[in-house]
């Protein structure tokens, strides 16, 4: 998936990874530069 994540159309990529997604199962996505989420993931990474 990488760097084309934002071409999809989210609900719809969304709602279908919700459909095959096993109960507490996660969805990864990545990119290709350092993105910030919360103080404590930002400095694990």
């Amino acid at each position: 998936m990488g760097q084309a994540l934002h071409w999809f159309d989210f609900p719809a990529f969304y709602a279908e990874a919700a459909r095959v997604l096993r109960p507490g199962g996660v969805l990864a996505a990545w990119g290709y530069g350092l993105m910030q989420v919360s103080p404590a993931v930002d400095a694990a990474v």
